[in-house]
C-alpha cells in the first residue's frame, strides 16, 4: 500500500503548480466580502476530489493489470484511494486554515471561531463527497465518471457556500455550542457509515473488474 501512496503523491506534485494557483485564487477570494472561511472550504474541498482524478490515470493505458502483477492486492488498492483522499484532504484543510488566518490578519482582523468551525466543518464534508464520487468511477471508468465529476464540482460551490454562511453565523455558533456534543456524535455516525459504505461498495467493484 505504501508503494500506491507514494504512486499517487508523486501524481499529486506534479499537478503542484495548479494547486498553487488554485490555493493563490482561494485566497484572493478569501480577501473579499466572501470572506476568509471561503479560502478553506473551496480549496479543501477542490484538492480533495483530486484523488478521483488519480483513477483515471489508472485506468489510462491499460494501466490495471500492470498494478494488479505487483504484490498489491485489489483491498489494498480500494482502501488506498480512500486513504489518500483523507491525507490530501487533511493537508488542503491545515494548509487553506493557515492561509484564512493570515488573510484574517492582513485585513486587520481577529481570526474567529468561525475560522475553525469552517476548518472541522470541512473534514466530514470532504469525506463523503469522495464516497459519493469513487465508486461511480470506479465502475465506469474516466468517461462516464466525468458526469459524475460535474455533479461533485456542483456540489463544492453549494457546500463551500453553505459552510460560509453558516461560520459567518453567531446563531449557528451559539447552537453548536449548546449541542456540540450531540452535533459531533451524529456526523461522526453519518460520515463514517457513508464512508463505510462506499468503501465496501467500491471494493466490490474493484474484484469484479476485469483486466
Amino acid at each position: 500500500m505504501k508503494g500506491l501512496l507514494v504512486k499517487d503523491f508523486r501524481l499529486f506534485f506534479q499537478r503542484k503548480m495548479f494547486f498553487i494557483l488554485l490555493l493563490i485564487c482561494a485566497a484572493a477570494l478569501g480577501t473579499t466580502d466572501s470572506g476568509s472561511v471561503f479560502t478553506i472550504a473551496y480549496f479543501t474541498m477542490v484538492t480533495a476530489i483530486f484523488t478521483t482524478s488519480t483513477v483515471s490515470y489508472d485506468e489510462y493505458d491499460n494501466c490495471y493489470p500492470f498494478l494488479f502483477t505487483l504484490p498489491v492486492t485489489r483491498e489494498q488498492y480500494t482502501l488506498e484511494k480512500y486513504i489518500f483522499g483523507f491525507l490530501t484532504g487533511i493537508a488542503s484543510d491545515i494548509t487553506a486554515t493557515v492561509v484564512a488566518v493570515v488573510i484574517a490578519l492582513t485585513k486587520g482582523e481577529t481570526p474567529g471561531i468561525e475560522i475553525l468551525f469552517t476548518a472541522v466543518g470541512v473534514i466530514p464534508l470532504f469525506l463523503v463527497i469522495n464516497a459519493f464520487s469513487l465508486p461511480p468511477m470506479l465502475k465506469y471508468g474516466v468517461e462516464k465518471g466525468r458526469i459524475c465529476m460535474f455533479i461533485i464540482g456542483a456540489l463544492i460551490f453549494v457546500f463551500g457556500n453553505i459552510i460560509m454562511k453558516a461560520g459567518k453565523s453567531s446563531d449557528n455558533i451559539s447552537v453548536i455550542s449548546e449541542n456540540k456534543v450531540l452535533l459531533v456524535t451524529i456526523i461522526t455516525a453519518v460520515t463514517v457509515a457513508v464512508v463505510t459504505l462506499s468503501y465496501l461498495i467500491s471494493l466490490k467493484i474493484v474484484k469484479n473488474k476485469e483486466v
